[in-house]
């Protein structure tokens, strides 16, 4: 935990420190800031005409110094005073790390998973507390921190990331940049969606962190399983196609409503 958390977690429960809100005027601003998971909102508010989202995706910054990100987000933003900030940073890591059987089978805990036609291979039981500290040594809380810091008085939203494509069919339809790793196989789809899982719990963290409200997927957007429905696949292996973004922005605008 860094000094900037502890800080922040001793004023939030010691003192009953909120930080101040600033209350929207009529139809509220709302600033989706992130990776490639932001694209799928940016068609849907295309598509739909919504004046109350804007989008925008941080490759378009590509070449900017780390250090600078955040204050380069606020001179190119379309409003420099939203009434929201939406966070999706990242949210492939789960899938870098399973989409695909790895070459050298691993589980999550203490229990063999089975794979698609019931065996059950040798595996590598990776700890759980170890494999969470392995994915929030790639998700960027400072960035996360920064994006927040940068807009000041703005309600603060973080959007996980929309979860696995339960479908290997499609993934071999649509391999993307994981073409040459199709002939691995398809992962055990336990140990998908524990990944994701893992990847849901860190990013939940920070967003406690930064005192944002944690926003997410639901049925019917999702299956039993927890996987992403097919009706929101994108053409490609890990994306929500501009359905999927509709309906987010529809969470995020419930989110909005019910915030206090």
């Amino acid at each position: 935990m860094t000094l900037r958390v502890l800080l922040h977690r001793l004023k939030t429960e010691i003192v009953g420190y909120r930080r101040p809100v600033r209350m929207a005027r009529g139809k509220p601003k709302v600033l989706i800031i992130g990776h490639s998971h932001v694209d799928c909102l940016a068609h849907a508010i295309a598509q739909t005409g919504r004046d109350d989202f804007l989008a925008i995706n941080l490759r378009s910054l590509a070449g900017v110094p780390f250090s600078r990100l955040a204050r380069r987000v606020v001179e190119t933003a379309p409003t420099r005073h939203p009434d929201a900030v939406v966070v999706c940073v990242g949210g492939n890591q789960h899938n870098a790390l399973g989409i695909v059987e790895n070459p050298r089978p691993f589980s999550i805990g203490d229990m063999d998973v089975p794979n698609d036609h019931g065996a059950a291979p040798t595996r590598t039981h990776i700890p759980y507390h170890v494999m969470r500290s392995y994915f929030a040594s790639l998700l960027q809380p400072e960035l996360i921190h920064d994006l927040f810091e940068a807009f000041p008085g703005a309600r603060r939203f973080y959007l996980n990331p929309p979860p696995p494509l339960g479908d290997w069919s499609h993934l071999q339809r649509n391999p993307g940049i994981f073409r040459a790793k199709i002939s691995l196989g398809p992962p055990p789809p336990q140990l998908q969606m524990q990944l994701y899982r893992v990847q849901t719990d860190v990013l939940r963290g920070f967003a406690m962190d930064e005192d944002a409200e944690f926003l997410e997927a639901g049925p019917p957007l999702t299956d039993g399983s927890g996987f992403l429905a097919p009706p929101y696949y994108a053409a490609d292996p890990t994306h929500g196609n501009a359905a999927y973004g509709t309906a987010m922005l529809d969470v995020i605008a419930a989110g909005l409503a019910g915030h206090p």
